[in-house]
């Protein structure tokens, strides 16, 4: 086996510009025209990636196994294995797969501390890291990113930082004891925050929780008062 049109890569969950041609050579590389065999295609070590092909495997046609629809849906660089019984196997040129589209229903916010004295100088950093829909982490800018208080207790809130790797960050402090709610919004689509709740002058516990963006409830963040 050989493959003689090499994968393309592209972004996750999305099939490749270019699909791999594999042909089924003899020992000295000619093509044999007279081969039916079924290839199949498999990532090389894919770390829990998976490879999905409108067809896999694929009936050779005149000594040749064209794929289509071929497509990653983690972001890395691999490589593909080309197998048939009986025949030789072959692998392809490494490929590319970035991360695709921000997805509201993957992407999370943080806040660290999660807890601060309502003092009006403590601050918390909220953090907002776009991931597509496969969970990748998006490693550059993904969109407008805003964060707003939708209840509680006033407070300052900084504006959005585009770190252009995929995160935003804001900062936010408060002189009011009481517990606020925020929501994150990717181009004017509203998501979630992640919450907890603590009553005035409580200690901060584990809180913000991972959630996914694309629910109606919002997130909470508490002051600690004195």
């Amino acid at each position: 086996l050989a493959v003689t049109t090499q994968p393309g890569g592209g972004t996750s969950q999305t099939a490749w510009s270019t699909q791999p041609v594999v042909a089924v050579r003899d020992a000295t590389g000619n093509l044999v025209t007279s081969s039916t065999a079924s290839v199949t295609l498999a990532l090389v070590s894919g770390g829990g990636a998976v490879l999905s092909c409108t067809s896999n495997p694929v009936v050779a046609v005149n000594g040749v196994a064209t794929f289509s629809g071929c497509a990653v849906d983690k972001a890395g660089t691999y490589t593909l294995s080309a197998t048939s019984t009986g025949l030789g196997s072959a692998t392809s040129n490494s490929v590319s797969i970035t991360p695709g589209a921000a997805s509201l229903t993957t992407s999370t916010i943080t806040a660290s501390p999660t807890s601060i004295s309502a003092t009006g100088v403590a601050t918390s950093t909220l953090t907002v890291q776009l991931k597509d829909a496969s969970g990748n982490a998006l490693t550059t800018s993904g969109g407008t990113v805003t964060v707003v208080k939708t209840a509680g207790p006033t407070v300052s809130l900084s504006a959005v930082t585009d770190n252009n790797d995929g995160t935003y960050t804001a900062t936010v402090s408060g002189s009011s004891a009481g517990t606020a709610t925020f929501s994150a919004q990717l181009g004017g689509t509203a998501g979630l925050a992640d919450e907890f709740d603590h009553p005035a002058g409580a200690v901060a516990g584990n809180g913000f929780v991972a959630d996914d963006f694309g629910h109606e409830a919002a997130g909470e963040f508490g002051f600690d008062g004195f």
